[in-house]
């Protein structure tokens, strides 16, 4: 058993401190006993400090198997997608702190992640995300510079560490790095970070009215 399912029951998680640990504990049969009617993945990755806490990227993580029925049918892609992002945060060492981030993961019925996906992004508007086009690349792969002419990320020229994204000498920025650093605060400034229960609910309850007569 994998981080999605106890991800779901502890809530906020710490993504350094607690990760490898949810990767590598099996769960008890009680806690299994009350994830079993639960299905997909729906996973925020956040960034906090001490002042507040802004939501780097939303995502998912679609189950291997598209007509899982259980959590346990869907098995271990989120957990791994969730390795794989602190792997990147880790690399990017120079400019971003691994014990900064915080993580939380929905299990939902599969079919449905991606609905909570697009929800997450429209409502937090993430900079990380490539829907926001802020500062996105965070997702990338380690597409090889021949393969096809491929630009270096947003998220790759502010976040020195991968690689294969600085390898090749002739690859060009996508944007330069103030332009970036100036997006970013643009973007900050017109959507202020959702850092409380209550903001999150007020929005949320907002869209739900819609617009006033």
């Amino acid at each position: 058993m994998t981080a999605l399912w106890r991800c779901n029951l502890l809530g906020r998680i710490n993504m350094k401190a607690s990760l490898p640990d949810l990767l590598s504990k099996p769960l008890s049969p009680e806690i299994q006993a009350k994830i079993r009617p639960a299905f997909s993945a729906q996973l925020l990755l956040q960034k906090h400090n001490a002042t507040r806490r802004s939501r780097q990227i939303s995502g998912k993580a679609d189950p291997a198997d598209p007509s899982s029925k259980t959590a346990f049918e869907q098995g271990d892609k989120l957990s791994g997608r969730l390795n794989e992002h602190r792997k990147n945060i880790a690399k990017a060492a120079s400019t971003l702190r691994l014990d900064d981030f915080e993580y939380r993961a929905l299990v939902v019925q599969t079919g449905w992640q991606s609905a909570a996906e697009n929800y997450l992004i429209d409502l937090f508007k993430p900079i990380w995300n490539n829907e926001v086009g802020i500062c996105y690349g965070f997702g990338k792969h380690g597409d090889a510079p021949e393969t096809r002419a491929n630009l270096r990320s947003p998220w790759d020229t502010l976040h020195h560490g991968r690689d294969w994204a600085h390898r090749d000498p002739k690859m060009m920025d996508a944007r330069p790095k103030a332009q970036i650093v100036k997006d970013i605060a643009r973007h900050l400034a017109e959507y202020p970070p959702l850092d409380s229960v209550d903001k999150i609910l007020r929005r949320f309850l907002d869209e739900m009215r819609g617009p006033a007569a």
